[in-house]
């Protein structure tokens, strides 16, 4: 499954540690824009987490590609890297793909854009419903990200969580 993610939720995923297991488990890909945003704009300002996704990029966990053309729907989403993530996301037509971004006014956008999107919390339960990851790792890896995301998101991912607990683990 690909993973197309914008440079916030690439920042907290890193931050909270789950980007290694999730590079692991998923195939990720950026636009040019969110790797000159989290990466070359993260090192000129000598931000650690820029030279962990530059390690990661040199590596080959995680994939920079050249986005598709623009499309007329991408309006409806704000200039600059999410309208980018969204062209990269469509140009990977017919592959299992969700769109990692924590922005709930562009994830509202992409609902009626027909996209499935998902936060960098539910990803944490999505890693562990598919079996790449442990409930006890990610309840590690929410409780980092907790300071990073919404109350609610934190407490909704906090309980869906819950509901593994003890199966597999």
């Amino acid at each position: 499954m690909r993973l197309v993610a914008d440079t916030d939720a690439l920042i907290k995923l890193t931050r909270c540690g789950a980007k290694s297991r999730l590079t692991a488990a998923f195939n990720i890909v950026i636009p040019e824009a969110v790797h000159r945003e989290a990466i070359v704009e993260g090192l000129r300002h000598r931000y650690d987490d820029a030279a962990v996704l530059k390690r990661n990029v040199d590596a080959g966990r995680i994939r920079v590609m050249t986005e598709a053309k623009p499309t007329p729907e991408e309006a409806a989403l704000p200039e600059g890297g999410e309208r980018e993530v969204y062209r990269l996301f469509k140009s990977l037509a017919g592959q299992r793909r969700w769109l990692v971004t924590d922005d709930h006014r562009v994830l509202q956008r992409l609902l009626l854009l027909g996209v499935r999107g998902i936060t960098p919390g539910a990803l944490l339960v999505l890693a562990v419903r598919q079996g790449k990851a442990a409930t006890k790792e990610a309840r590690g890896w929410l409780e980092a990200l907790r300071p990073m995301v919404s109350a609610a998101e934190y407490e909704s991912c906090r309980m869906a969580l819950a509901a593994y607990e003890g199966k597999g683990d």
